[in-house]
This record gives C-alpha cells, sequence and structure tokens, in this order.
C-alpha cells in the first residue's frame, strides 16, 4: 500500500532482472508454440483439405492427420490436463460459485478459462470423429 515502496529502485530492478532473464522467455516461447499450432490447425482443416478440388491422395491424407494428431497430442492434452488440475483444485477446497442456482467450480468464471473448456471440449468432440481412427480398423477395406 505504500507507493513508495513499490517505485523504490531495488524493486524495480529485481522486477526488471525477473521479467527479462526468465519470465520473458517462457512467455515468448507459450505465445510461439500458440502460433504454431495455430498455423498448424489452419493447414491442416483450411489449406491440405482444399488443396485439390475433389481428389486427395494418399500422402495427403496422411499429411492431414499428422497435423490433426500433432493437434490432438499438442493441444488437447495439454489444455486437458489445465482443465483437470484446475477442477481438482476447485473440488479440494470447495470453491464453488452458483450460476443460476447450479454450482459451478469459481475457476470458469474467469473467462479465458471457460473458454479454454470450451475449446477442450471441442478437440474432443473433433478427435471422436476423426475419419481415419474411424477408417483405421477396416484396413482391407475400399475407402472413398
Amino acid at each position: 500500500e505504500d507507493p513508495k515502496l513499490i517505485s523504490h529502485p531495488v524493486v524495480v530492478l529485481f522486477a526488471d532482472l525477473i521479467w527479462s532473464r526468465l519470465a520473458q522467455w517462457f512467455f515468448l516461447l507459450g505465445r510461439i508454440y500458440f502460433l504454431f499450432t495455430l498455423l498448424v490447425f489452419i493447414t491442416s482443416q483450411s489449406i491440405l483439405s482444399h488443396l485439390n478440388a475433389g481428389y486427395e491422395s494418399f500422402e495427403e491424407h496422411i499429411a492431414i492427420f499428422c497435423c490433426r494428431l500433432f493437434i490432438y497430442l499438442g493441444s488437447m492434452c495439454t489444455l486437458l490436463y489445465t482443465q483437470i488440475r484446475l477442477l481438482t483444485i476447485d473440488l479440494k477446497m470447495g470453491n464453488f460459485v452458483r450460476i443460476g442456482g447450479v454450482p459451478v467450480p469459481a475457476y470458469l468464471t474467469n473467462f479465458q478459462e471457460g473458454g479454454a473448456l470450451f475449446l477442450v471440449i471441442t478437440l474432443i468432440l473433433m478427435c471422436t470423429q476423426e475419419p481415419i481412427f474411424w477408417c483405421a480398423a477396416n484396413q482391407d477395406g475400399d475407402f472413398p
């Protein structure tokens, strides 16, 4: 609460050192990973799927599957782990908020975490509808 303390040169120097030596790189790596994941998602959903009008080769199917597998393993698993961890913390501590009379874990009141939960659910639904997983059981079949 003391403005002189927070603007003291030692506190400012320490905060700048932590940001420039440690936190900045983790922040930038996280943003770069997010952009890379977004580019892989766009490539698999839009670019590779519409590369040849009407016909997709075996190699294109494999490339699309590899991109989607990267999304499922690289993004969905990380997001799912974070959601389960936050839910477990709220369950153990009893942190619930009532929305319309329904108890909701308190971490979901944060807009970003609610969006992350929606993204996890969407990725899980996409994964369950992945055509290659459905066709993997029938290796000898004639696929369209």
